[in-house]
């Protein structure tokens, strides 16, 4: 018997057609293998692990400061609900201000670099929080800590509206999932604000604790800023 002659024929030869499913499949596959790697190179970032951290400690400060300042200014300076909620209202005036006028200064004035300018609106943020509690304060002290909450929100509200833009510099690869990363590490700074805070508040030291806890937070959160800059070539 004549064995069968082994030559392709022109049927052979096409391709087969890839069917959309698979080529779906293929899509999905490689878009997760690149949003992986992009997520491990963000995790494994040293500047966005400062700047994430430090947004976590400023929100300790911010949303304590917002949240328990009615009853600490009663507690604390024996003010009136009235007068203490006009110091919310003079915090958030000066926070709506900071926030539109930080990224001029640190566009303008320190030539686009934002780690410095948030360095420095967290060491300010400094000697509010001292002279929310412990400065000395006379018959007068309702107006004085109505101007000490307008600068606290001015310099407070400044690198959060940082935080987001710098995420974005530091990983122009994937922007969104980096701001997202901070964004997500910050709120998670703000539930500490809640019952822990309120822990240290009904301890024996009472609001002198709750300073201490709030000056290292804004301290530290200052020095992790200045950690998270960004190298001479994504500046560039």
């Amino acid at each position: 018997k004549p064995k069968k002659n082994n030559l392709l024929t022109e049927s052979d030869l096409k391709e087969k057609p890839v069917s959309g499913s698979d080529t779906k499949k293929s899509t999905a596959s490689n878009s997760f293998q690149s949003w992986k790697k992009s997520a491990m190179k963000i995790f494994e970032s040293y500047e966005i692990r400062c700047l994430a951290a430090g947004y976590a400690l400023l929100t300790v400060v911010r949303v304590g400061i917002a949240d328990w300042s009615i009853l600490l200014l009663q507690d604390l300076r024996s003010l009136s609900a009235e007068n203490a909620r006009d110091c919310l209202v003079t915090l958030e005036l000066g926070g709506f201000i900071g926030g539109m006028v930080t990224g001029s200064i640190s566009d303008f004035m320190f030539k686009g670099e934002r780690s410095p300018v948030m360095f420095w609106f967290c060491m300010f943020m400094f000697p509010c929080i001292i002279a929310i509690i412990w400065a000395p304060m006379d018959s007068s002290a309702s107006a004085i800590l109505t101007l000490v909450y307008g600068m606290f929100g001015f310099v407070s509200f400044g690198p959060h509206m940082l935080v987001g833009l710098l995420a974005r510099e530091l990983y122009p690869e994937a922007p969104s999932t980096a701001g997202s990363y901070c964004k997500f590490i910050g709120q998670l700074g703000g539930t500490l604000a809640g019952l822990p805070l309120s822990i240290v508040a009904s301890s024996s030291f009472g609001w002198n604790a709750v300073g201490v806890v709030l000056s290292v937070c804004t301290v530290s959160a200052g020095i992790l800023f200045g950690q998270a800059k960004r190298s001479k070539s994504k500046s560039a």
